[in-house]
């Protein structure tokens, strides 16, 4: 019991640092960047893309969880193959879960931005971010992708068998 205990209470530590070591390194960061004012029309609409971008990926990678949990249990009882299939769709879940984390990272970054007083959305505290949400929720589909032929290619119709 204290074993559980004490792997949960790590467990939401980790996810207290993940959460807040960001916003504490960017309450640090130096910036050399012309201020703004008020956010120009193309600033609002830049903006509104990045939003819309950010909120598609995240709407994206959170229905990979669900896809797995139907991949894997289409799949039936694990064989010969069911340690690739595990394998599969942690790495499948584990991109996707790093892909939301990279979306709130970039999220963070733009209201840091806008707090700073300044907008670019090219600066590299938002863009790397923006970059690793895309490449990491685009290797969470590969994975999937995989494990979706995988699992459907193991199952063969009833009346197949009875042919033979």
């Amino acid at each position: 019991m204290l074993r559980a205990v004490l792997k949960y209470s790590l467990a939401a530590g980790a996810m207290g640092l993940a959460v807040f070591a960001p916003r504490l390194y960017l309450e640090q960061v130096l910036v050399i960047e012309p201020l703004v004012d008020e956010l120009t029309t193309q600033h609002v609409e830049q903006l509104s893309l990045f939003t819309e971008m950010n909120q598609h990926l995240t709407t994206l990678a959170s229905l990979v969880f669900p896809a797995l949990g139907v991949l894997l249990g289409f799949a039936g009882s694990p064989g010969p193959q069911g340690s690739d299939r595990r394998l599969l769709a942690g790495l499948s879940a584990g991109f996707a879960g790093l892909s939301l984390y990279c979306g709130y990272l970039a999220h963070e970054a733009v209201l840091w931005m806008l707090e700073a007083g300044f907008f670019r959305l090219s600066h590299r505290l938002v863009q790397v971010p923006m970059t690793l949400q895309f490449m990491a929720f685009i290797l969470a589909v590969f994975f999937l992708g995989d494990l979706a032929i995988r699992a459907t290619g193991d199952r063969r119709p009833e009346h197949e068998d009875e042919d033979r």
